[in-house]
């Protein structure tokens, strides 16, 4: 028996908006005829019906969401005899994801730094289904802060007041509010207050690459490079020739140093054999 797909996933779906349906398409393959029957399930939230295409032959498998999946997340394995002694029973996935029933449009308020005059931020409950809500209760855990709700033609809106000259001493400030849906008691806002940080920057250690400006070749800043290093030594050599030394090199200097310090004062000195001499004289 052949069977595509095995896995009827309805990705995430809104409450608002009807669901299509999903199918898996069983089909006869080398063996004798099929006869396929659904077995009952529990899994409450889908409704499942096995068709007859052509008997023996092919079978359709359609599965609807009746009603919500139990929790963000829905899941249901469905089973199938098939009634052939090979692959007696095929086992079908189905998933589904609801959108949140309750989200706040932005997500959070953006809170002014110090503003020059009172500010009032606002953001839209949007609700993934149909009937009326009730808020219930609202409040902020900033007493330098007000918040209220408005309600205009269905459509609720919290509005967060922020005075003027307003310094958050934290960062985040926290909306609760209470509603009457049994699914969603409460929910929270969050009210961020966002500040510029400019990171200190460490002092180079190594000194910077010769820059390139528009117009100009790198050979002709290799060339700069080399013009300056060649100024460093003009310079030290100016100053070695104001105490008197020469332009030579430091391993030269330090040659000659190690000469006149090994050599004996200059004096005349006997021949080995006037020497010899001498030392048989009485």
């Amino acid at each position: 028996m052949i069977v595509e797909p095995k896995l009827l996933n309805f990705g995430q779906v809104s409450r608002l908006q009807e669901v299509a349906p999903k199918k898996a398409v069983l089909t006869k393959g080398d063996g004798g005829p099929i006869s396929p029957k659904l077995k009952p399930f529990e899994q409450t939230g889908i409704e499942a019906d096995l068709k007859e295409i052509k008997p023996g032959e092919t079978y359709e498998l359609e599965v609807k969401l009746a009603e919500e999946f139990d929790g963000k997340l829905g899941r249901a394995d469905l089973e199938l005899e098939t009634g052939v002694a090979e692959a007696p029973v095929i086992k079908f996935q189905v998933f589904a994801r609801w959108l949140p029933r309750l989200v706040a449009k932005p997500r959070y308020f953006s809170l002014p730094m110090q503003p020059s005059v009172d500010t009032e931020l606002r953001v839209n409950l949007e609700w993934d289904d149909k009937k009326p809500h009730k808020v219930e209760n609202l409040s902020v855990d900033d007493p330098d802060l007000q918040v209220r709700l408005e309600e205009n033609d269905g459509q609720q809106e919290v509005v967060l007041v922020v005075p003027a000259g307003y310094r958050p001493l934290t960062n985040r400030r926290t909306i609760l509010m209470e509603t009457d849906d049994p699914t969603v008691k409460k929910f929270q806002i969050q009210a961020i207050a966002k500040r510029d940080y400019k990171p200190l920057r460490a002092a180079p250690t190594t000194p910077p690459k010769p820059v390139v400006t528009k117009g100009e070749t790198e050979p002709a800043a290799i060339r700069a490079k080399a013009e300056a290093v060649e100024t460093g030594s003009t310079a030290k050599t100016a100053t070695l020739e104001a105490k008197g030394i020469e332009k030579t090199s430091i391993k030269e200097v330090a040659k000659r140093k190690r000469k006149d310090t090994s050599d004996p004062e200059e004096q005349p000195s006997e021949s080995k054999e006037e020497a010899t001499k001498a030392k048989g004289k009485p």
